[in-house]
């Protein structure tokens, strides 16, 4: 496919409560199993159980859900509303607590299964009217996902046959960022889009580091270069996801960037946003 018609691509707009609910739909889907619900997930996610990575997708599922209860707090929408919203969203989260991960997923009326159920997931989906206004997001196709992956991985390739000769840790600091963001890009279809920019976050710190780098007292040719190489990836996986809305001609785009697709809010980042 070309650039031209991946432009001309109709974008899916979505918003957290939509997505948590077909995030839902989908594990709930699944074949029954007795297997514990930690297995289950790490199953479902491609990880191993109790790792460092099953963990992050742990954290960034209750962190999800965390940030969901907030937002449906701050909707103008009734106090009935919102009451009844909360519980739900609990009952959803209890499944990923400690206890949910070692209870059994899928046994009769004891199981965790039942915690994303219909009944727990439709009531937070119907406040998607009222919650898109304050919050919403492209959907990533799989073309999206493709045509992301294809420029890290062109990156990548790059940074493979170039070094620092100066703090080259940086360097490094890209290769890894770029390696978890391609992890988590391949768990878009589930997790959603959300789960993969949140990823940038060491991508982006690396490119501010450079930038750094770039000025006159301290900057070098290697070091521009390399800048240069990493914006640009940056810039054309935030246009993809369309969040740079007013373009990358300010200085700040990066952080605004990052911070428009940030539901889950990174306080490294947005402590950085300009107030003016």
């Amino acid at each position: 496919m070309s650039d031209t018609d991946y432009e001309e691509s109709e974008v899916e707009i979505i918003d957290p409560a939509t997505e948590l609910a077909e995030f839902c739909q989908w594990l709930f889907s699944q074949n029954s199993t007795n297997q514990k619900t930690a297995d289950f997930l790490a199953q479902m996610t491609n990880t191993q159980a109790w790792s460092a990575e099953f963990y992050e997708v742990v954290i960034f599922i209750n962190e999800k859900i965390e940030a969901l209860d907030k937002l449906v707090q701050s909707a103008p929408i009734g106090h009935n509303l919102k009451t009844l919203a909360t519980p739900k969203l609990n009952n959803i989260k209890s499944a990923f607590s400690d206890s949910g991960l070692h209870a059994v997923w899928w046994d009769n009326n004891r199981g965790m299964k039942k915690r994303l159920s219909e009944e727990n997931w439709l009531p937070i989906q119907m406040l998607s009217p009222a919650l898109e206004p304050l919050c919403s997001y492209p959907k990533l196709s799989e073309n999206d996902v493709a045509h992301i992956q294809n420029e890290c991985a062109i990156l990548r390739q790059w940074l493979d046959e170039h070094q620092l000769r100066q703090h080259d840790f940086i360097r490094q600091m890209i290769i890894d960022g770029l390696q978890k963001f391609h992890t988590r890009l391949d768990r878009v279809p589930n997790l959603g889009t959300n789960y993969a920019t949140e990823g940038l976050h060491e991508l982006v710190v690396a490119y501010m580091m450079l930038e750094r780098g770039e000025k006159p007292n301290g900057g070098s040719p290697d070091v521009s270069a390399m800048a240069k190489k990493v914006g640009s990836t940056l810039q054309s996986v935030y246009s993809k996801v369309k969040a740079a809305k007013e373009g990358f001609e300010t200085a700040d785009w990066i952080i605004r960037s990052y911070a428009a697709l940030s539901f889950v809010r990174d306080p490294t980042i947005m402590g950085l946003i300009p107030t003016s």
